[in-house]
């Protein structure tokens, strides 16, 4: 289970949480679950970056990586084979540390990677 991204200053512990969040299903009538909500946010505060899971339409997690969406994009040999006019079937959950839309070079990652939706947390402290 390979953690894309920068792993620089991650320590060993760190990576086998992000490790397990590909043995999370998801539930296929809803983006995520509000507990693995909160362990995206937990993990991305701890380890202070920002992280991507991708998960497909049958909620399981499919890559994980560390960065903006623009940053940790799956690459398109490795997208499912559909037509231009299709979506992917891959939705992107993404945190970020300021209560802000997603800007736009994650929409523009979303749509070359045609995902059926791109969903940010944001993580912001209860002073803000």
């Amino acid at each position: 289970m390979q953690i894309y991204g920068n792993l620089q200053g991650i320590k060993s512990n760190q990576i086998k949480q992000l490790q397990r969040l590909y043995e999370q299903t998801q539930p296929a009538d809803r983006f995520i679950t509000s507990e693995f909500a909160s362990s995206l946010a937990a993990i991305s505060t701890q380890i202070h970056q920002l992280l991507c899971c991708y998960i497909n339409r049958c909620g399981q997690v499919i890559r994980v990586a560390l960065g903006m969406p623009f940053q940790t994009q799956i690459p398109p040999q490795e997208l499912p084979c559909h037509s231009a006019e299709r979506l992917s079937g891959i939705h992107c959950i993404a945190t970020q540390f300021k209560s802000e839309p997603p800007d736009e070079a994650a929409l523009i990652a979303m749509a070359r990677q045609r995902l059926d939706a791109l969903v940010v947390l944001s993580m912001v402290s209860s002073g803000e």
